[in-house]
């Protein structure tokens, strides 16, 4: 059990968790904070952890489309947040979080409402850390095709 002195902040908090979570598991995005600013910590964390799969929105299919049409605020949504380990039975049961260009958050989707197969690819505005890529180097073979 982990006991907390009374008037510890909440930084001293983050900057603890930080340092506990940089020695067991590399970051995966370098470059996560300057491509997305706003982009909340929780979710900056899941992404950081491989809880959770941020990909790029293809606005060019028809699925983009048709999603637009039945959610207008889907119109800016650049990248999608979902996670990567929910069983395909379990889909409609999903939460899809979109977010525009910097990282805020647009609206969240339900997977009853939508499909994600065909609408996301991967984001090219996302750099993989040195260290992630020595400790998964099926990425970079990924990265390379």
């Amino acid at each position: 059990m982990t006991y907390v002195r009374y008037g510890t902040s909440f930084c001293m908090l983050r900057q603890m968790y930080h340092k506990k979570r940089s020695i067991m598991k590399a970051l995966k995005y370098s470059n996560i904070d300057d491509a997305l600013p706003c982009l909340t910590c929780v979710l900056k964390d899941a992404i950081q952890s491989d809880t959770l799969k941020i990909e790029k929105v293809n606005r060019l299919c028809t699925k983009y489309h048709g999603a637009v049409a039945e959610h207008p605020q889907l119109s800016d949504a650049e990248f999608v947040v979902y996670s990567p380990y929910v069983k395909q039975t379990y889909h409609p049961f999903e939460h899809f979080v979109f977010l525009d260009r910097c990282g805020k958050c647009i609206c969240h989707v339900s997977g009853l409402e939508m499909e994600l197969t065909g609408l996301c690819h991967p984001c090219t505005n996302l750099v993989y850390s040195p260290d992630y890529l020595r400790e998964h180097p099926e990425e970079q073979i990924k990265k390379a095709v």
